[in-house]
């Protein structure tokens, strides 16, 4: 955003040269009318609203700018502005697709050529001013617009939107070339803002239709689980697939980071991990439950395709696991943080890592092991979201904590636990911001 107090810097988005005109006395930017409208923009940007594009933002602009608002003493606030128009580029000509205020009997559709001397000059330096008296000024092209002082700027990553403004007279030539620069920074502004958290959005869709909404109910067994993204995308990501010869496949992977770049590395996890189950369903060659050299070729292959298709410096763990109809719970960690086995009689035991994490881009391999739950046995999976969340003080949960929690609640369903772990957890934090995801997958054998 423009500094408010930086009027060089206004001229300098404008293409203008950075010094004040000699005849032009010193000011508080903050003082001209344009700044009036600087919350009410500010509250577009934020709007939960969802506005297709440029045009249709540009014409919310238009919308904000144009509106009969009233100043603190009843004046207008933004006096000098009739009026309106929004044209977008089609080809070689600017077609006007919104108008607002006193903007002329123009209907919408109206074209203007590229090659008319005013729009040369708002796509060269994204700004102009004309009166009817300048020259360049076309009667014909103006007749149906009605306009005699107009000012006009180019909005978009190719100035392919302009906003047309009809002025009243009389006003200072030097305060509406700031307003003209001023206003521009805040709608391009704007405007990429828009852009980003649309890209988010669509990532966030992307990243929720990708993961479970609901565990899978398995006969012997009862799942549950919650995650929680630190920004409104996280780099967690969960599963639950089919296995072949076994009852159900779990899988939680934790992307290095959070935000976007990590949601997107541990959407490809698991992509590759589905596919690499699904292979296995396509051969069907794995029949038996009480070894877990399979899910070992599968990780394998997975930490080589991140390898090969991973960013130097981006690392993402991941366990896969098998729950098999007798209580075998066969699994693979490529150095994720351990899972927590908490047997029925309240011995806690952490499950072994595997090997390293994927990406490092070097050979590796990896062990599978195999733990029999009993009835009652509960298995905790987690990211370090969870256990390195910190209260006020910057006192981690810790893994005790987590264990305490869980033992506090024997033999509950494993949607009682996830739900009374995440309470301790929120306890512990007393509103302090999480830094990072928040995972946790529960299973608990029910016979």
């Amino acid at each position: 955003m423009i500094e408010l107090t930086d009027p060089g810097r206004a001229f300098a988005a404008a293409g203008l040269p950075a010094v004040r005109p000699a005849a032009y006395p010193a000011f508080d930017p903050r003082t001209l009318p344009i700044y009036d409208l600087y919350r009410r923009l500010r509250h577009l940007v934020l709007s939960p609203e969802r506005l297709d594009g440029p045009a249709a933002l540009s014409t919310r602009l238009l919308g904000a700018l144009v509106e009969t608002a009233q100043t603190a003493d009843g004046a207008a606030a933004l006096p000098l502005i009739a009026g309106g128009r929004v044209y977008r580029r089609l080809g070689a000509e600017f077609e006007l697709v919104a108008k607002a205020g006193a903007a002329g009997p123009v209907t919408l559709g109206y074209r203007v050529p590229v090659g008319y001397e005013a729009i040369a000059e708002v796509l060269a330096k994204g700004w102009v001013l004309m009166r009817g008296s300048d020259p360049r000024f076309d009667p014909t092209i103006e007749a149906p617009i009605g306009a005699q002082t107009f000012a006009a700027i180019a909005l978009g990553p190719t100035r392919e939107i302009l906003l047309s403004f009809t002025l009243r007279e009389p006003f200072a030539d030097e305060e509406l070339v700031y307003a003209l620069a001023t206003l521009r920074s805040i709608a391009d502004m704007m405007l990429r803002q828009r852009e980003l958290a649309s890209f988010i959005d669509g990532a966030r869709e992307i990243q929720t239709s990708l993961l479970p909404t609901a565990a899978p109910r398995v006969a012997g067994y009862d799942i549950a689980f919650r995650s929680r993204p630190a920004e409104i995308v996280g780099g967690d990501a969960y599963d639950f697939l089919p296995s072949p010869g076994r009852a159900v496949g779990l899988a939680i992977a934790d992307a290095t980071g959070h935000g976007l770049p990590a949601a997107l590395q541990a959407r490809d996890a698991v992509i590759g991990l589905r596919m690499g189950v699904e292979e296995r369903l396509a051969r069907r060659d794995e029949r038996r439950e009480d070894g877990p050299g399979e899910l070992v070729r599968t990780v394998a292959k997975l930490g080589r395709v991140v390898d090969a298709s991973g960013t130097s410096g981006r690392f993402i763990s991941l366990v896969y696991a098998e729950l098999g109809h007798g209580g075998e719970l066969a699994y693979v960690n490529a150095g994720h943080v351990l899972p927590l086995l908490l047997r029925a009689s309240g011995e806690a035991v952490l499950l072994e890592t595997s090997g390293p994490v994927m990406g490092l881009g070097i050979p590796a391999s990896y062990d599978g092991f195999v733990e029999r739950l009993a009835p009652g046995d509960l298995v905790l999976a987690y990211t370090d979201g969870l256990t390195e969340a910190r209260n006020p003080a910057g006192e981690e949960l810790g893994l005790e904590r987590l264990i305490q929690a869980a033992r506090q609640m024997p033999g509950a369903s494993a949607g009682t636990v996830v739900e009374g772990i995440w309470k301790t957890v929120d306890r512990f934090c007393r509103g302090n911001l999480q830094e990072d995801d928040q995972t946790l997958l529960a299973i608990r054998r029910t016979a």
